[in-house]
């Protein structure tokens, strides 16, 4: 099956971002008769790593147990390559602003070892959240919408 074939969605957010991020797209394919399912990672929780939420993403699938077109945001690319390789449901990939990295390549690695200055680490915790988010994640949404997304966002494990 081709995935443009593909009636079910799996949508997969970016750091410090849940399910919550794809409600307006969720809505929106409902409506297209698609169905969607919309993921929790669990290192959005903070206490969790890459490990987790790649079985986050096959768990998933399993539990949609059909051909889907998986979408990765941000961070969540990484977890989908993981999560759905060698799924056979899996039959399709989006990269919405994702990293896609190569076989043994970490995000550090990616990012030459520096954080940028809008990502505040706590190390004592073990996490990180994004700070300046109107003008470094937002700034093309209405202010009303930026703001209420900035508030929901979560700290995230950096195990």
């Amino acid at each position: 099956m081709s995935a443009a074939a593909c009636s079910s969605v799996l949508l997969v957010p970016g750091s410090w971002h849940g399910a919550w991020a794809y409600d307006d797209v969720a809505a929106r394919l409902g409506r297209e008769n698609v169905s969607v399912t919309a993921i929790d990672l669990p290192s959005n929780a903070g206490s969790a790593g890459l490990a987790d939420d790649a079985a986050a993403v096959r768990g998933a699938l399993d539990e949609i147990g059909e051909p889907t077109l998986v979408v990765g945001h941000s961070y969540g690319g990484i977890a989908v390559s993981e999560g759905a390789s060698g799924s056979a449901d899996a039959v399709g990939l989006v990269y919405l602003c994702a990293f896609m990295l190569d076989p043994g390549e970490s995000l550090l690695d990616v990012l030459q070892h520096q954080l940028p200055d809008w990502i505040s680490v706590d190390e004592a915790a073990g996490s990180h959240i994004a700070e300046r988010t109107d003008d470094v994640l937002y700034a093309d949404c209405a202010p009303g919408v930026a703001a209420a997304a900035g508030a929901r966002l979560s700290r995230v494990s950096f195990r």
